[in-house]
């Protein structure tokens, strides 16, 4: 989502060239992806939106049974907390945007259970589709169209909370099952992933 979200600035700012090179090395991780074990099959409305972040009115859904990849995360925290602690959090998401999972767990050490982790879910055939769209349009000096393609990307990422991803979702290569129901979030029990998408759908 990085290399995603870098190339969009670059699209932005007219600079096509380190454009092509972002959405290159994401074309390459999103191959990955789809070869590792945290990919998932369900259907879009299996999965139960955070409410702390309900899905833009441009989202798509998805149709039918798809392939799901995590790709970022972020600490989320109620407005009664602590200043110090809402400091350690703002810090640590800065740090999961930046890629540096090891140092944002630790910033959040001392809220505990004060806080929740969300996780983004990017359906795997949509954003690779997406990402080689904007690539042709870069390729062809289309810097708007190429923008747009990874708009909708971005748009079609769902949020989710870390128990209804470690505890309700099905195991790598099987199906969600048709009945779900996600317990109250928690503190995260895992390492978080890479990064986290700067611009989320109020909502990698």
């Amino acid at each position: 989502m990085i290399d995603i979200l870098e190339a969009q600035d670059f699209l932005n700012a007219n600079k096509t060239d380190q454009a092509i090179k972002s959405l290159k090395k994401a074309t390459d991780r999103l191959k990955a992806a789809g070869k590792a074990d945290n990919k998932f099959m369900a259907a879009e409305a299996q999965l139960q939106v955070a409410p702390q972040h309900p899905l833009p009115s441009t989202h798509v859904p998805q149709q039918g049974q798809v392939t799901w990849i995590p790709v970022a995360g972020e600490f989320i925290v109620s407005d009664t907390l602590a200043p110090e602690k809402k400091a350690a959090i703002q810090k640590a998401n800065a740090l999961l945007k930046a890629g540096k999972t090891a140092e944002a767990l630790q910033n959040v050490q001392i809220v505990s259970s004060d806080l929740d982790f969300i996780l983004y879910l990017a359906p795997l055939a949509q954003t690779e589709g997406d990402v080689n769209r904007a690539l042709v349009f870069a390729q062809n000096k289309n810097d708007k169209e190429a923008s747009a393609a990874l708009t909708e990307a971005l748009n079609s990422l769902v949020a989710v909370s870390e128990n209804f991803y470690t505890t309700e979702l099905p195991a790598p290569g099987a199906p969600a099952a048709a009945n779900t129901a996600a317990p109250a979030a928690t503190a995260p029990a895992s390492p978080a992933p890479a990064a986290a998408p700067a611009a989320q759908p109020s909502a990698q």
